[in-house]
């Protein structure tokens, strides 16, 4: 905000900039677009995009909160289109190699698909 006035700049004063858009990690589905995240009863975001990761042995997912918080860490549910429910872990993505040693080539292991 050191730029002086602009249009607009009222608005983003004080503006919350902690992100909402964070991971899902489930053990027992995977997260399927559209699909209602719940705080207890409290829907509190959605998500966006989910794929079984044969690397992580889980379900992950993009989940899109309605609000920024303290999201990380915490154990919510997800209510799929079927309308079962299961609980999630919310992370930070990227899901796998979070120190980025692959892509860097500190680490050229190739990681052991979980056995199905």
């Amino acid at each position: 905000m050191g730029k002086g006035d602009f249009i607009g700049r009222d608005a983003l004063v004080g503006k919350d900039t902690r992100s909402c858009l964070f991971g899902l990690t489930c053990a027992t589905e995977t997260p399927t677009a559209g699909s209602v995240v719940l705080d207890g009863d409290a829907e509190v975001g959605h998500i966006t995009a989910g794929i079984p990761s044969p690397t992580l042995g889980l379900g992950v997912g993009y989940v899109h909160f309605k609000a920024p918080g303290d999201w990380v860490g915490r154990t919510l549910s997800m209510r799929l289109p079927d309308g079962s429910v299961h609980e999630g872990e919310i992370v930070q993505p990227p899901f796998f190699d979070q120190e980025k040693n692959i892509v860097r080539g500190v680490d050229r292991s190739i990681p052991e698909r979980p056995a199905t």
